[in-house]
């Protein structure tokens, strides 16, 4: 599960090791050419062969068509043409010295950038994991909110029960109220005879069928209510 960005770096550093690798493969076939070459061998090829002209014209006991003054002057220029050839290794070997200290440069880097892209490699992982944590939580929390939703909704249906239960109590509460009130004032009916007294006791009787509707056919009062 990598990112742009990842994948944006993984390739940052793969063009950069490259690179580098080009370079270091440069490097090393230029030093492989300077100790192939080695140094030059020309003033040296003449010295052994003028000091071999001398010998045989010794043993042949012929003179030397050379003068002395010639001689020592092509001597110069060779002592002076090997003092160049010397410089010039010398001059090659501290280019080889700093091409190897390049090299080494170089390595060095390529290490650092390979540690970096394995460093980098780690902390995706790290992120990944976490990201899975972190999907599984999610689903987690939407498998507690359906439970809570249930329950919700379960305490919703509860609660209307109640309160349907609630409006039946209160209308017995005001029947059995009324009731209580014409038992504690019975000189409320036995002052109004007549018509009246039929009526009330209508009235009663009919309150009385609610109530015993209400409880399931269970009287509320003794007889003498």
């Amino acid at each position: 599960m990598s990112s742009a960005g990842d994948i944006s770096f993984e390739r940052e550093c793969d063009a950069q090791r490259k690179d580098l690798m080009n370079r270091l493969s440069s490097l090393i076939d230029d030093q492989r050419e300077l100790l192939r070459n080695g140094p030059p061998t020309t003033s040296l090829q003449l010295v052994k062969e003028l000091r071999k002209r001398e010998k045989l014209a010794n043993v042949d006991g012929k003179e030397s068509v050379e003068t002395p003054t010639d001689k020592e002057e092509q001597w110069q220029k060779l002592y002076k043409q090997l003092e160049n050839e010397k410089d010039e290794r010398s001059n090659l070997d501290r280019a080889a010295w700093d091409i190897e200290d390049v090299i080494e440069s170089l390595k060095e880097e390529i290490g650092n950038l390979e540690d970096s892209r394995k460093f980098h490699r780690e902390e995706v992982k790290a992120l990944e994991y976490q990201a899975g944590e972190f999907d599984y939580d999610h689903i987690e929390c939407e498998r507690k909110f359906e439970e809570l939703a249930g329950e919700l909704e379960s305490c919703q249906s509860d609660k209307n029960d109640l309160d349907l239960e609630y409006v039946s109590l209160r209308k017995r509460y005001k029947k059995t109220k009324a009731k209580l009130k014409a038992f504690r004032d019975p000189t409320a009916e036995s002052t109004s005879p007549g018509p009246g007294s039929s009526s009330s006791s209508a009235e009663e009787s009919d309150t009385n069928d609610d109530d015993n509707g209400a409880t399931g056919g269970q009287k509320v009062f003794c007889e003498f209510c």
